[in-house]
């Protein structure tokens, strides 16, 4: 990922945009040519010298892994296909990323972002039609079904509280 950042150096420029805002500390990404081989650098606010790219916590290594796939579609339409989003990043990031998708200016061509997540506080950013549950069933088969084909919502509900306690059903049994 650290050579396609440097052979596309137009996503550099992007990330430094958005790194800066959402990663605490993060002030810049740079990729150099080090040894031979490209290398990432984050420049942290009080840091005297930049932190190579495997000193990064695993949810910043993440991020900027994900970013050039979601920047791609955001630019030219199409679909991002992403399991487990929140496996890596931070619940407060994830919302920021759904906005993305939401908003024309960064989204010309009605790109979608479709994830697979655990997160349920993300059901409080996401409209009925946007969400849909797995749920397996003793023999471990998944059944699928949306939000919107449960009886009885509104756009009003929190959703959330409701899903938390297992009104929509796709949550785990424990005991």
């Amino acid at each position: 990922m650290i050579k396609y950042y440097f052979d596309n150096p137009h996503y550099i420029e992007k990330i430094n945009n958005d790194i800066a805002r959402i990663d605490v500390g993060v002030a810049q990404v740079e990729v150099s040519i080090v040894g031979g081989t490209p290398a990432a650098f984050f420049s942290h606010h009080g840091l005297f010298a930049p932190m190579p790219f495997g000193f990064e916590s695993h949810g910043t290594r993440q991020f900027f892994k994900l970013y050039p796939s979601l920047v791609f579609v955001l630019e030219r339409g199409g679909v991002a296909i992403i399991d487990e989003l929140d496996a890596a990043i931070h619940p407060l990031v994830l919302p920021e990323i759904l906005r993305w998708f939401h908003d024309p200016g960064r989204n010309p061509h009605d790109a979608q972002l479709w994830i697979t997540c655990h997160n349920a506080s993300l059901l409080e950013h996401l409209t009925p039609g946007e969400v849909l549950f797995c749920e397996k069933d003793g023999a471990g088969r998944t059944q699928v079904y949306g939000l919107s084909d449960i009886d009885k919502i509104s756009a009003d509900d929190n959703f959330y509280r409701k899903y938390m306690g297992g009104l929509f059903g796709a949550v785990p049994q424990i005991g």
